[in-house]
């Protein structure tokens, strides 16, 4: 796939976060919550329906960043959205969500040695629907 097609890709993924929840693995949505709560990244309050917001909010808020990550032997692209410098929400190019979280180091998680590419904002990527 190329960079535009990857960039298509990525417009996609905001359209479908625009208009619904987020795709989850069954039952891994509620283990996705509770492991960030565990982990103190949310407050134990937070609900399934808080956290899902958070989640497409930073999938489709225009100043947002997008990224391509895939490594050799990956099955399928996955796609990074985050807010720029804390939180990060990752889903598969099928549409399902992998998992969303705030990494150690915003801008060291998503280094382009490790295998992330930036494609640009969110009001970039929506150029290529």
């Amino acid at each position: 796939m190329n960079l535009v097609d990857k960039k298509k890709k990525a417009a996609e993924l905001v359209a479908l976060m625009k208009q619904n929840e987020p795709i989850w693995k069954p039952g891994s949505d509620q283990h996705h919550l509770k492991r960030r709560k565990r982990k103190g990244h949310l407050p134990d309050d937070f609900t399934l329906d808080n956290y899902n917001s958070l989640i497409r909010n930073l999938c489709t808020s225009d100043e947002h960043e997008a990224y391509v990550y895939h490594l050799q032997g990956f099955d399928q692209d996955y796609y990074v959205f985050g807010d720029g410098g804390y939180w990060i929400a990752i889903i598969g190019e099928n549409g399902v969500m992998e998992t969303a979280f705030p990494p150690d180091s915003y801008s060291d998680y998503l280094a382009p040695e490790d295998g992330y590419q930036l494609l640009g904002t969110i009001k970039e990527v929506l150029r290529y629907v």
